[in-house]
């Protein structure tokens, strides 16, 4: 399992960088739909660190589970966010799905210590 390993991994991992760095490098639209959920300045720039670091995290075999449970609760954040900010559910949506899927893989690359630690 390891090219799965890498892709189910590799793939969040990836799109948590496209999703960080346009916060830092402060690209309009970016900046613009964070404003709205009141993320400016610092709080952009943190937010930006913390998905690429989740990101890396995420694409580094030693480190891929824990990079995939943050990107589950990152996701569930920026989800409630934008509903908590009036969002219309839309703008939540992206996130939702992609929360699902980071939990997706998470359980798939440790369906056998789940099943063990749960059905033992």
């Amino acid at each position: 399992m390891p090219t799965a390993s890498m892709i189910l991994g590799g793939v969040p991992g990836a799109l948590m960088l496209l999703i960080g760095v346009p916060k830092l490098l402060r690209v309009q639209k970016f900046v613009d739909n964070m404003a709205e959920l009141h993320f400016t300045g610092p709080k952009l720039t943190a937010v930006g660190l913390f998905e690429l670091a989740i990101g890396v995290l995420a694409m580094v075999p030693a480190t891929r589970n824990i990079g995939l449970a943050l990107i589950v609760v990152n996701m569930v954040a920026a989800s409630s966010s934008h509903l908590g900010a009036g969002q219309h559910p839309s703008k939540a949506a992206p996130a939702a799905a992609f929360g699902l899927i980071a939990a997706a893989d998470f359980v798939a690359l440790n369906a056998a210590a789940l099943r063990a630690l749960f059905w033992a």
